[in-house]
């Protein structure tokens, strides 16, 4: 397969995972986009994948790894739930692992073709157990729906 092939694979379990922690992010912080230094969470085109991971990076981590300032700076700040800003933090954390794991798949980096399915079956829960830490009631996130990727 081309990478474009791979891309066309994934590219409808990326956007229904794009859309589902859209909505999980809104209901966990309505005011995420003013109150939190929110990444772009577009879904890339074939080639953007490197750059949307490397910018997501940028976003979330320091240089060696630990949570970006702005982040640990937004959680004092803001006027709501520190608790919902780490949920948000974590939710953005979620599709930056999606995004290294669809650049996986449509580079073919051997052992770690398979990612993406793995973190496709635990997005559910993950939204879950982030919408219960940030004290969203039952019911308070739509139910997430699994995504079969195609080969």
């Amino acid at each position: 397969m081309t990478p474009e092939e791979r891309f066309s694979a994934i590219r409808l379990v990326l956007v229904d995972a794009q859309r589902q922690i859209a909505t999980a992010i809104e209901a966990v912080h309505p005011a995420a986009a003013e109150c939190l230094p929110m990444p772009d969470m577009v879904l890339p085109d074939v080639d953007g994948f490197a750059a949307a991971s490397s910018a997501l990076n940028a976003n979330l981590f320091t240089a060696i790894g630990g949570r970006a300032a702005a982040w640990v700076d937004a959680r004092s700040a803001c006027a709501h739930d520190p608790k919902a800003a780490m949920a948000v933090y974590e939710l953005c954390y979620s599709w930056y692992q999606l995004i290294n794991a669809g650049r996986s798949r449509i580079e073919a980096i051997p052992g770690w073709a398979n990612h993406i399915e793995v973190l496709l079956e635990m997005l559910p829960g993950r939204i879950a157990q982030l919408s219960g830490t940030a004290g969203v009631g039952r019911g308070g996130t739509p139910p997430v729906s699994g995504g079969a990727v195609a080969d």
